[in-house]
């Protein structure tokens, strides 16, 4: 299982972890630009999917940090305009 660390933590995350988070979560608003992953037809913002898997809040870790983890992850980030 692939790790990650976040200011100091590490954490495991796999594909399997983001899916079963989505199938519970609903995609927040889009109404900015933002960074997202198409998941079962759903946008969602990078930020809220490793917020959910890891239960940080999205102010403890960077865009960066999350683009990191889902690209390496096999994830394809898409930027909304």
């Amino acid at each position: 299982m692939p790790k990650f660390s976040i200011r100091g933590r590490t954490y495991s995350i796999c594909v399997q972890d983001v899916e079963n988070m989505v199938a519970k979560l609903q995609p927040q608003s889009l109404s900015k630009l933002t960074h997202v992953v198409k998941i079962h037809g759903k946008f969602f913002p990078i930020k809220q999917l490793v917020a959910a898997v890891t239960g940080l809040s999205v102010y403890e870790f960077s865009l960066l940090d999350a683009y990191k983890i889902l690209d390496q992850l096999g994830y394809f980030i898409q930027y909304l305009q």
